[in-house]
């Protein structure tokens, strides 16, 4: 009897036992799997706030300026503050075909691995992943630059390192490893002992990541670990895995205990033993079935429901452990979520959330036949905001837009900050009208004073709208034209502006001519053509003036008042003046060399006038031509000098003491006066052809065209008139002492080989 109790004690020790075993092994599992989703949340996570990090880099609009005119100085200086905001490892621009721009990693486009995952986020519009790079394995973000279609793709990724996985371990309690593989190279950075992490290297062949794999038994330096194994990233070349484990030695270390206890109890008493196996058999399965349903709810996602353990033992303390980790996984999924779809600084929502609530509103308006309207809102002058009274106060005025804009919506909408100074607003059931007028109640919401840091701030702000289903049916045209509108009603000088039909397409074409502008010069597209101007008291030839002509090689002849002003626009103006410049005066050098100095008149934009280089650089190159400044004459309009007195007054003052010529174009159609023009370092005038062309004797343009040769001579300036077309004009503006006369009645602008041609038959006509 005593051997048959010993034998129910031996086996009802080993039942105990080996279940508990069973049930932690399996408690262990599930912990496993429940951290391997933790882990990839985690991940995620990361993912949408590098996200979110690029986002308002590639939104930031001095940022789209840089990266269309091509500047890789400011674009590289951006690209690495931004980094070194977010504590970024990698962070480079490529242009839309995958080339390098600048970055910290030129060469990384070259990987395999980075070509990947560039040719996913020219697909779906931007692309997250992990991407293997010199033996170093890089959580990366691709996001467009939009100016509104991509013009460039900026990339940001965090070094999967030592650090990464030992902040991940914090978070999900069990060890992380990231197992980098090139080729034959293979790298690990682990949370493990050197020697186990050694080991792991040298079993990584037989590591089962293929998704749904289940956890795997390793024994590591002699210790056994779960191992769950994540792809991160894959290919022919490269690869990079997560490890997952978690030590059956720690997770089997509460039942050690209780092990010794059972085997003191069955030695010294085996009837006792036999009752006491029974009574622990079944207070143990008890609470470890309760601990495997909780598991099972956390697997499932719920953890709205605590275990309670009556007990104070190990089971409990286990219970209580379960708890906690149950909770702070509730807790960072919480926070994780949060994040991911508002904005950290106004607490409004962020892009993401909108895109998904413009989405539903879609859907709903569909079903209902109904209209909805999208608000691109950019808070004009901003950059001046941060430049002037720093970031902080710039935060403050962003928050209090946030909340204004709040406050003057109607119920129902829905407001969100894109990044930099940009918001969108959703209105559901709205049309055209019920849009405009929301739209001007935020208008003067934001317009109205704000008093912060014991300063009183004035803000300007654009709006676009577009409509639904009117002007796009999906998520993405909507938020693109409603930017388009916001940027025509930045042109127009207005507060709002409803979406024009064709837009899309005029911004497509601009886009392209801006790309094409970069390359036009390194192509010889460019032209320069020639309009005479001839002496009004004897018609002598005295000058020409230079007009530039671009011939694209798909679209053919584009007008200069198309591309001129998308060249001061994106920064491309100033290689083109300077082309012009170059060719004008080596064209006045070869007309000198043949015995004819005309004055050489050129066009300058107002870009042209703040660039305070250019002096200089004439000077040179009339040096390196051996031509006479005075033979130069530089053409500058009222709107241009007007855009920055002080500073074009310096560049013109600077240019005159290098002894060129200076001219006022178009006079009549800016904001100046004669008593204005007097503080400028100019020698002629040039009337605007719209006084000339109708020019009549006794007409209101007539007085006009009097009065200013008048005053203009009192002044001592030379007066031009564009746009001479009749005979009636010109003798007209002989009669009344202009000094210079050009237009279609002399001649019209002409290239280089017909000038030539035209000179000598005009010569002839005027002997004979």
């Amino acid at each position: 009897m005593l051997g048959l109790v010993a034998f129910i004690q031996a086996a009802s020790f080993a039942a105990v036992y080996l279940g508990a075993r069973s049930t932690v092994i399996g408690d262990a599992r599930d912990r496993l799997a429940v951290g391997g989703r933790v882990f990839t949340r985690l991940l995620d996570n990361r993912a949408r706030q590098l996200d979110s990090a690029v986002e308002v880099l590639a939104s930031d609009f001095g940022f789209k300026q840089a990266v269309a005119s091509g500047n890789r100085e400011t674009i590289r200086s951006a690209l690495l503050n931004q980094a070194s905001r977010v504590d970024a490892d990698m962070v480079l621009l490529v242009d839309p075909n995958g080339q390098t721009v600048t970055g910290s990693h030129d060469d990384m486009p070259g990987s395999s691995a980075f070509a990947a995952l560039f040719a996913g986020a020219q697909r779906d519009g931007n692309a997250s992943g992990t991407v293997y790079y010199q033996g170093q394995a890089y959580q990366m973000v691709i996001v467009p630059v939009y100016a509104p279609l991509p013009i460039g793709w900026v990339c940001m990724g965090f070094a999967m390192d030592r650090q990464l996985a030992r902040d991940l371990r914090g978070l999900t309690g069990l060890e992380v490893s990231f197992v980098s593989k090139g080729g034959a190279d293979i790298h690990v950075d682990s949370t493990l002992e050197l020697a186990r992490a050694q080991a792991l290297e040298r079993m990584q062949d037989q590591l089962d990541s293929k998704p749904g794999a289940a956890p795997q038994d390793f024994d590591l330096a002699g210790e056994h670990y779960l191992t769950l194994s994540l792809a991160l990233a894959g290919g022919a070349q490269s690869s990079v895995t997560a490890v997952l484990q978690n030590s059956l030695k720690v997770a089997l270390q509460p039942y050690d205990l209780l092990k010794e206890q059972l085997i003191a109890i069955a030695l010294s008493a085996l009837v006792v033993s036999l009752v006491l196996a029974l009574f622990l058999g079944r207070s143990l399965s008890r609470p470890l079935r309760v601990l495997a349903r909780a598991a099972q709810r956390v697997e499932a996602g719920d953890y709205s429901e605590a275990v309670h353990m009556e007990s104070s033992d190990e089971v409990s303390e286990l219970a209580g452990a379960f708890n906690s980790m149950q909770s702070g996984i509730a807790e960072r999924e919480e926070r994780i979520a949060h994040q991911a779809f508002h904005d950290v600084l106004t607490g409004i929502a962020n892009r993401i959330s909108i895109q998904q609530q413009i989405e539903v509103a879609i859907g709903r308006a569909t079903r209902k036949r109904t209209q909805a309207a999208v608000l691109f809102l950019d808070i004009n002058r901003f950059k001046d905001v941060n430049d002037t009274l720093g970031h902080q106060t710039g935060d403050h005025v962003l928050m209090e837009s946030a909340q204004r804009l709040r406050r003057a919506m109607r119920p129902g909408a829905a407001v969100a900050r894109l990044g930099a100074d940009q918001f969108l607003v959703l209105l559901e059931d709205a049309d055209a009208g019920a849009a405009q007028e929301a739209a001007a109640r935020m208008v003067d919401a934001l317009q109205a004073q704000m008093d912060i840091a014991d300063m009183q701030i004035n803000l300007g702000v654009s709006v676009g709208i577009a409509l639904f289903p009117e002007h796009g049916e999906d998520t993405e045209t909507l938020i693109r034209r409603a930017e388009i509108a916001m940027y025509d009603a930045k042109e127009a000088r207005v507060s709002l502006q409803l979406y024009a039909s064709g837009r899309d397409e005029r911004y497509r074409k601009s886009l392209e001519l801006i790309s094409d502008l970069r390359r036009a010069v390194e192509r010889d597209e460019l032209r320069l053509h020639f309009q005479p101007k001839v002496d009004a008291h004897d018609l002598q030839v005295v000058g020409v003036e230079v007009l530039l002509r671009w011939e694209h090689p798909r679209l053919g002849f584009v007008p200069p008042d198309e591309f001129i002003p998308l060249a001061e626009q994106s920064g491309n103006i100033k290689p083109i003046t300077d082309w012009v410049l170059r060719r004008s005066i080596e064209q006045c050098r070869d007309w000198k060399r043949s015995g004819w100095t005309p004055i050489v008149a050129v066009n300058l934009s107002a870009m042209d006038l703040l660039d305070e280089q250019l002096p200089a650089r004439i000077s040179d190159w009339l040096r390196a031509n051996n031509v006479p400044p005075r033979q130069l004459m530089l053409e500058v309009t009222e709107s241009a000098v007007m855009r920055d007195p002080q500073h074009a007054t310096q560049v013109l003052h600077r240019l005159k003491a290098s002894g060129v010529r200076l001219s006022i174009d178009d006079f009549g159609t800016g904001y100046s006066s004669l008593a204005q023009l007097k503080q400028l370092p100019v020698e002629e005038l040039k009337i605007d052809r719209s006084f000339i062309m109708q020019l009549r004797e006794h007409g209101e343009d007539a007085v006009i065209v009097r009065s200013t040769i008048e005053l203009a001579h009192n002044m001592g300036l030379q007066v031009t008139a564009e746009g001479v077309e009749t005979e009636e004009g010109l003798r007209f503006l002989q009669v009344h002492k202009c000094d210079q006369l050009q237009g279609y009645y002399i001649s019209r602008p002409l290239p280089l080989e017909k000038l030539e041609s035209w000179l000598g038959d005009y010569r002839k006509v005027r002997r004979a």
